[in-house]
């Protein structure tokens, strides 16, 4: 990241992921990504930021998938209160659920609100909307399900996300916390739509160096 003004800063970056598939050679896939970022603080209260770039999934096969990636963040602060609103356009291997389908164009959006109730105590609520499609959801799916898909068909799926949390942190190298998750993921796989709850008591301990 390189600061153009005392307020603007901007930087460029990238991945390289590599997925091999054991025993279905065909199916392995590489998933590049290239983007530039702008950093902008607007006033006390409000900053922001802009990522865009590439993406390019390839499969063993030659099946080539290019898409742009789009990351939008604002993020408000006032006191104890903090808001933020992100929206993305990318490309990922989602495999969380169980739903192993192969690499997907993401479209996303997740409002997110912390809140400092004490100096040691705070309070955070996420909630968002996903939009998933498959790129080659039935080269997965035939190996991994029972189903067989259609190749002449898209497949997708949507999710809503929420996420509640309480922290409390006594010290600096000391957090702990509850969490509860709900995700709700309808896709049109057969025999796929996953309703998840999840409660996440944690404790997290911080070695500074």
């Amino acid at each position: 990241m390189h600061f153009l003004t005392p307020t603007t800063s901007a930087g460029v970056g990238g991945n390289y992921s590599y997925y091999e598939m054991n025993g279905l050679p065909l199916l392995n896939f590489d998933m590049v990504t290239a983007f530039g970022l702008i950093n902008h603080i607007f006033n006390h209260h409000l900053t922001g930021s802009i990522e865009g770039g590439y993406n390019v999934t390839t499969f063993a096969t030659g099946q080539s998938y290019p898409g742009p990636l789009l990351d939008l963040n604002l993020v408000y602060n006032s006191g104890p209160l903090s808001l933020a609103l992100n929206a993305g356009w990318f490309e990922e291997n989602q495999m969380a659920f169980g739903v192993d389908a192969g690499p997907e164009d993401v479209k996303q959006a997740i409002a997110s609100l912390y809140y400092q109730i004490s100096p040691r105590t705070f309070f955070t609520v996420s909630g968002g909307y996903g939009i998933y499609r498959f790129f080659n959801a039935p080269g997965f799916a035939n190996n991994f399900f029972s189903q067989t898909l259609q190749t002449s068909q898209v497949y997708s799926d949507n999710s809503i996300m929420q996420t509640d949390g309480i922290f409390w942190k006594p010290n600096t190298w000391l957090m702990t916390g509850l969490e509860y998750n709900l995700v709700d993921f309808t896709t049109n796989l057969p025999n796929e739509t996953i309703i998840d709850n999840q409660f996440i008591a944690m404790v997290s301990i911080y070695f500074p160096f």
